[in-house]
């Protein structure tokens, strides 16, 4: 089948086939799960213009050209909120939207994180710092108030493997 490609801005590449489109990450991405020494999540408050509200999320973002997952991961954590991790235990792969996306996003748990809550990434809409028990990000998501599948996979990532 033939495809073409029809928009990229170096994230993302968008590919018609044939009327089917498919949406790729150019580099894949990282998601980083943080858990304080104490045992709380950390969770992020973020404006997400798309939705127009603020959502409840897990660090992630793009990796960049030749990095590793890990390291995209560790970096992803310390630009968006000055985080750092003890321990970070690869949780494996996930592909998010199969219908439309054969992207792999790596997914890490972070152990004994800690961050510094005034030195969020502003410009990437991050508001604020929740810190959570587990309890309670099952109730966020049971609640919908945890709407981001990043952050609902990575969550249930995490509770399989700990």
């Amino acid at each position: 089948m033939e495809m073409m490609e029809v928009y990229n801005n170096g994230f993302y590449q968008v590919f018609d086939e044939k009327g089917r489109i498919r949406i790729e990450s150019v580099n894949g991405g990282a998601v980083v799960v943080p858990v304080t020494a104490e045992g709380r999540y950390i969770v992020l408050k973020i404006y997400r213009p798309n939705l127009q509200k603020i959502l409840l999320e897990f660090p992630r973002g793009f990796l960049e050209p030749g990095e590793e997952p890990e390291e995209g991961a560790r970096r992803e954590l310390f630009e968006e909120i000055a985080g750092t991790g003890e321990a970070f235990l690869s949780l494996g792969t996930a592909t998010l939207d199969s219908g439309i996306s054969g992207t792999a996003n790596h997914f890490f748990l972070s152990r004994n994180t800690s961050c510094d809550a005034t030195r969020l990434q502003e410009e990437e809409g991050i508001k604020e710092l929740l810190f959570l028990e587990e309890e309670e990000v099952k109730a966020c998501i049971r609640d919908g108030e945890i709407i981001d599948s990043f952050t609902i996979v990575g969550f249930a990532k995490a509770l399989a493997c700990m």
